[in-house]
């Protein structure tokens, strides 16, 4: 015979009380209660279970244009001119305001500087459409813009054919307390040929996501619509450590 319990004047086993009318519980949250948290029966039957696993912890917002709201709620905000995985990029892992974050881009053609070369005026988007033009707008913005060099040379010097074979990069690794020096594979991007786990490093990106688009040739157009260049490598890199 089943164990009895007593409760309300009335003694019962456990599955008979969990079908009793005043039970609010499941027969095995009722077990529990009773057989190993020592419960008293009553008790047991009448408080309902608990709900969710506690209060959930507020959202992070951020204050622009006298609002506060989440990155996510901004994003959707129609002064936000980027896409939510840049605008948590640009504030979670380069620490830009709200403001700035969502409505400056990479890539204004309608309002960019002016460039002079072989005696012509054009924007930056205007030059990668003229026939002299041997680089994508990625590679030209960067070259003019962050290394410096003249829009000429920008302009006609073509990027550099890619070698056969796997590119290496030079690395190290430390075990037992002594360090090796190392060959592994390397992604090419703004003239840096990087290891994955250096790229991610300096860029803030995961690894896999380094591999995703260097695989695809595209990690240099993808870190250039995130607004990265190479001076900011010492920046994230004393931010990580």
């Amino acid at each position: 015979m089943a164990k009895q319990y007593t409760a309300f004047d009335e003694s019962k086993s456990l599955a008979e009380w969990s079908r009793d009318e005043r039970c609010q519980v499941s027969l095995p949250t009722l077990y529990k209660r009773v057989r190993k948290e020592n419960v008293p029966l009553e008790e047991a039957m009448t408080t309902p279970p608990k709900t969710g696993h506690g209060p959930r912890k507020p959202r992070k917002t951020y204050t622009a244009f006298g609002e506060a709201k989440t990155a996510g709620a901004w994003a959707r905000d129609e002064r936000c001119i980027v896409t939510p995985q840049s605008l948590n990029y640009r504030l979670k892992v380069l620490g830009w305001p709200i403001e700035k974050a969502m409505t400056w881009t990479a890539w204004k053609p309608e309002d960019e500087d002016q460039y002079t070369a072989f005696d012509e005026t054009k924007t930056l988007s205007e030059w990668t459409q003229d026939q002299r033009c041997t680089v994508d707008r990625y590679t030209l913005r960067d070259r003019v813009r962050h290394r410096k060099w003249s829009l000429e040379k920008a302009l006609t010097t073509p990027k550099p054919e890619r070698p056969l074979g796997p590119i290496t990069a030079a690395t190290t690794v430390t075990r037992e307390g002594m360090t090796h020096s190392m060959t592994v594979r390397g992604y090419e991007a703004f003239g840096l040929v990087l290891p994955a786990k250096e790229w991610a490093k300096r860029t803030g990106l995961s690894v896999s996501t380094v591999r995703k688009y260097a695989n695809a040739n595209e990690l240099e157009k993808h870190l250039t619509q995130l607004d990265w260049n190479p001076s900011q490598s010492k920046k994230a890199i004393d931010r990580d450590e």
